[in-house]
């Protein structure tokens, strides 16, 4: 269903596609064998794909069908049917490498103080749709470096009280490819100030993990009766 989501609707969840995937197929225990978890994932996304595969062929009108093949299959897979010579590319993709330029030098230090256009409130700032450079033209390389220290401050948190909540090692590396698909998402839109959801996930993650830790610092009493 997550998959679904994604090809419908934002293609860089593929890389949130990707990690889920790696942190269910690696090993959680020491002495787990390594491939174990993936082909036990394997198997259970054959029995689970292959017999919805045919339902849905099955089952689905004409009128969907039609509009899952010619609409949103192909772009979903824009990136792996594109005639670019083997590259890895997409149509937004590209346009995406256009909204990356180098402004003035005190835009760069400092910024201009404009996430919208001030003559078109209906446009973002020089005409770029891009969470790095967004805020680069807002304020600059100060205020960025900022915002990347506060996101960084809570993930090293978050790893450091991560045995309070499991003392897996899985736990650190569930955080670490949640800030790396922070870090990557942002190239394409603004995902660490602009989207709600997201970051309210990771204040209420933050939250929990010091909830723990918390907790388990907290001395256990003794209800005994002398």
């Amino acid at each position: 269903m997550l998959s679904l989501s994604v090809f419908v609707s934002g293609r860089t969840g593929i890389f949130g596609i990707m990690f889920g995937i790696l942190l269910l197929v690696i090993p959680v225990r020491r002495n787990e064998i390594p491939l174990s978890s993936l082909v036990k994932f394997s198997i259970l996304l054959l029995l689970i794909m292959v017999p919805l595969y045919f339902i849905m062929n099955r089952f689905i009108p004409p009128q969907v069908a039609d509009i899952l093949q010619n609409k949103v299959l192909p772009w979903a897979f824009e990136m792996f049917q594109n005639n670019s010579g083997g590259m890895f590319e997409t149509r937004s993709s590209n346009e995406l490498k256009t909204m990356y330029f180098m402004p003035s030098f005190w835009t760069a230090v400092f910024g201009d103080g404009f996430y919208v256009n001030p003559k078109d409130p209906t446009a973002y700032y020089m005409n770029t749709d891009a969470g790095y450079m967004r805020h680069l033209l807002f304020y600059g390389v100060t205020g960025c470096i900022l915002q990347l220290s506060i996101y960084c401050c809570m993930f090293f948190q978050m790893a450091k009280f991560s045995s309070s909540v499991h003392g897996s090692l899985i736990v650190k590396v569930f955080l670490l490819f949640l800030f790396v698909y922070f870090l990557l998402s942002h190239l394409k839109g603004d995902l660490l100030m602009g989207a709600d959801m997201p970051i309210k996930l990771v204040f209420l993650l933050y939250v929990l993990f010091i909830s723990f830790h918390l907790n388990s610092k907290q001395p256990v009493l003794d209800n005994r009766i002398v």
